[in-house]
């Protein structure tokens, strides 16, 4: 989960690095430096809740195909297909780094010189 906040401070820097004119466009026409935070903040929160619902259907399937050898030598059922307590602490792990790793690049927002910006592209 470490490795994929820091994937997701990558990822969500550079869109920032590469979107810093429009946000200076949005600046100028009377968004506020809140509003851009609060934008990017939930792009974080949208990437970690994809991020734990494409872990957990990907882990519901692997176990679904495992669970086909298993049970037939075994005679043990690893198929439960519903959502365990401990992963949603997961999933609040997982909400709590993804806006942790949004908020850091989105902090940029409010350093951000919109005459230069505007100038420069």
């Amino acid at each position: 989960m470490l490795i994929s906040g820091i994937s997701v401070f990558v990822s969500l820097y550079n869109s920032l690095k590469e979107r810093r004119y429009e946000m200076a466009l949005m600046l100028s026409m009377g968004a506020t430096r809140a509003q851009l935070f609060g934008m990017l903040l939930l792009e974080g929160l949208v990437l970690a809740l994809i991020g734990f619902g494409l872990g957990v259907l990907l882990s519901r399937i692997g176990l679904w195909l495992f669970s086909a050898n298993v049970s037939s030598e075994y005679h043990y059922d690893l198929a439960a297909f519903s959502i365990l307590p401990e992963e949603w602490a997961l999933l609040g792990v997982a909400v709590l780094i993804g806006l942790l790793a949004a908020a850091l690049p989105a902090l940029g927002v409010y350093r951000m010189n919109i005459s230069r910006t505007l100038a420069e592209d």
